[in-house]
């Protein structure tokens, strides 16, 4: 299945009054101005990259959970189990 979105990590570069955001091929994904919102881009920068390695965190607790047994539950029980279930489906789908 081909990515979603542009290869991890991200990274800022200021160039020229802008803040480039470049993907990990080293692709420019935006331009932003670099003024007040080079933060912005930082911010987004972070999110980004944070999100990925909280999804494969949740996904290997999820591996873990179900080898061990613990995530035999009912689907809508709203336990843990069933949310980070759910969290993860909604992660995937962007």
């Amino acid at each position: 299945m081909a990515e979603k979105y542009s290869p991890l990590p991200w990274r800022v570069k200021d160039s020229d009054g802008y803040a480039v955001i470049k993907d990990g091929r080293g692709e420019c994904v935006t331009f932003i101005d670099a003024g007040p919102e080079m933060a912005d881009a930082e911010f987004i920068v972070r999110a980004v990259n944070n999100h990925a390695e909280l999804l494969a965190a949740l996904k290997a607790t999820m591996a873990y959970w179900t080898d061990t047994g613990f995530a035999e539950c009912d689907e809508g029980c709203n336990c843990i189990v069933d949310i980070c279930r759910a969290a993860i489906a909604k992660a995937d789908a962007l």
